[in-house]
């Protein structure tokens, strides 16, 4: 409830419109279990478009069999997981800076 909350705050909180480069932050190695260049691609791809759209909602298809996305002023945005007894691995992770938010896209297979 409590996270709810809180992404329902920031949702309504966020506003203004102010041009800015995007930057692509680099992604912890740790964090990718098992990388796939076609879903890290795409990972990179929607977070760069959330980004330029000031989007807080998925866009487009699933990438893998599940994804996960998260907006926060935090570098590293948490995101939904797929639950431990469907033993997915993380195959992509992506997350893009733009005025002050970080956008973050993961994939899972």
């Amino acid at each position: 409830m409590n996270t709810f909350l809180i992404t329902f705050a920031l949702f309504l909180g966020f506003g203004g419109v102010k041009k800015s480069q995007h930057k692509t932050r680099p992604i912890p190695k740790k964090e990718i279990v098992e990388i796939d260049e076609a879903d890290q691609k795409a990972c990179e791809e929607e977070a760069r478009l959330m980004a330029k759209l000031k989007s807080r909602s998925h866009l487009g298809c699933v990438i893998g069999k599940f994804e996960g996305i998260g907006v926060s002023k935090n570098p590293h945005p948490l995101t939904c997981c797929p639950e431990s007894d469907r033993q997915m691995k993380c195959t992509g992770d992506a997350v893009v800076e733009r005025d002050g938010w970080f956008y973050r896209v993961r994939s899972f297979r």
